[in-house]
């Protein structure tokens, strides 16, 4: 199953990670990883938490008209895979 974090990015090429609440702006360095540390979702969970994320995304971000807002898949670290992260991670 995979696991997703939420990321958005500005007009201005800035890319921010949901924390579950609101977005916080990753570093030149974070953005260029395979995969992110943040709050993740299941796939059954990422429906809604795009949905809340928009919502939260337009209070944060409000001169941003089309907020480009998406999903990135996170490698799981299980039996068949090196590295990633755990598939019930803590956040």
């Amino acid at each position: 199953m995979a696991i997703y974090n939420i990321i958005y990015r500005s007009p201005e090429e800035a890319t921010y990670l949901w924390n579950g609440s609101s977005f916080d702006l990753l570093g030149e360095e974070e953005k260029d990883e395979l995969f992110y540390s943040g709050k993740s979702f299941d796939e059954d969970e990422v429906t809604e938490a795009m949905r809340q994320s928009r919502k939260s995304a337009r209070k944060q971000f409000p001169a941003d008209l089309k907020l480009n807002i998406e999903k990135a898949e996170i490698r799981v670290n299980d039996k068949d895979t090196g590295g990633g992260h755990r598939h019930h991670m803590t956040t």
